[in-house]
């Protein structure tokens, strides 16, 4: 999909939907496997925050291969989904409200919304603050996505995941979020 996006006229973007809630990533332990270590609150924050970091890596990577892809991340709010009910969550924001931002972020020509590396939550946005990752967690993080992509694409690993030259993803990821 990197090269559909890299060939369209703006550079494409990708716009991974996050959660504020994120948070308790076991890079050790991401199945959570460990005696107790499962709730369905805890795998939905890890996955989360998993998924934050891969966005700044993603988007650090891109910007060092001078690519025009702009990739930011962003939080809907608790919205009324079938999620939110299953996990006993009541309350939200209708779901359409919280795919605002998502759909602003990927169509929008204002200037805010063609820079990448940002978390956003509706109008706001900042830096994530996983973005300073350890190099071993956002490295670990990375060889287990490769991991669960050789299984299942043989021979189709992710070019971007490789981290710079020096393998410094911290610094990578450090020097996005100064941007």
């Amino acid at each position: 999909l990197l090269d559909l996006l890299k060939s369209a006229a703006d550079g494409g973007r990708i716009v991974n939907v996050a959660s504020d809630y994120a948070g308790g990533l076991d890079v050790k332990d991401v199945q959570l496997q460990a005696n107790g270590a499962y709730t369905p609150h805890r795998a939905y924050r890890a996955s989360k925050q998993a998924n934050r970091i891969l966005s700044c890596k993603l988007d650090a990577a891109l910007r060092a291969q001078h690519s025009r892809i702009v990739v930011n991340s962003m939080t809907p709010r608790l919205c009324q989904t079938r999620l939110a009910e299953i996990m006993g969550v009541s309350g939200g924001r209708p779901a359409h409200e919280g795919a605002c931002t998502a759909v602003w972020l990927a169509t929008s020509v204002q200037p805010a919304a063609l820079e990448g590396g940002w978390h956003w939550r509706d109008e706001a946005r900042r830096r994530c603050e996983f973005h300073a990752a350890s190099a071993e967690e956002a490295s670990t993080l990375v060889m287990l996505v490769e991991q669960q992509i050789q299984q299942h694409v043989p021979d189709k690993i992710l070019t971007w995941m490789s981290c710079a030259e020096d393998g410094d993803c911290a610094t990578i990821c450090s020097t996005a979020a100064q941007r």
